[in-house]
């Protein structure tokens, strides 16, 4: 997700907001609760594989949507973002991620877990966009 829109709110915790952002997102297209760092540790993925490293094709695609709508809601709602405690803003993204993952869901693309590349995989992935 670009920076931008979420560098534009005035708050204090600019880098954790964005931080909380991209686990919402990640949420959202994969379906998991806990946060991104625990569900990696769960999936004995290194630190260093992200997870766009993971996605296959219809993962990177679902990701990248959730990315738009989530720049796109920000944009859209600058002004009265900008009102908004801390808190309340994650309240937001955390409304904006639930309706993300219910369109997923509703459209046959829950399972995005199943459709992950392997350890492998995704290290060769990593290592070619490395380079």
């Amino acid at each position: 997700m670009t920076t931008t829109a979420i560098a534009n709110l005035p708050v204090s915790t600019g880098c954790k907001l964005y931080a909380i952002a991209a686990n919402h997102i990640n949420q959202a297209v994969l379906g998991f609760t806990e946060t991104t760092s625990k569900f990696k540790q769960q999936q004995q993925l290194p630190r260093h594989i992200s997870i766009p490293d993971i996605l296959n094709m219809q993962g990177q695609v679902a990701r990248c949507y959730a990315e738009t709508c989530f720049q796109k809601f920000v944009s859209d709602n600058l002004q009265r973002l900008r009102g908004l405690s801390d808190a309340d803003l994650i309240k937001e993204f955390a409304g904006l991620k639930l309706n993300l993952r219910q369109g997923f869901v509703s459209t046959g693309m829950g399972d995005l877990r199943s459709k992950t590349l392997t350890l492998a995989e995704a290290k060769k992935r990593k290592a070619d966009a490395d380079t």
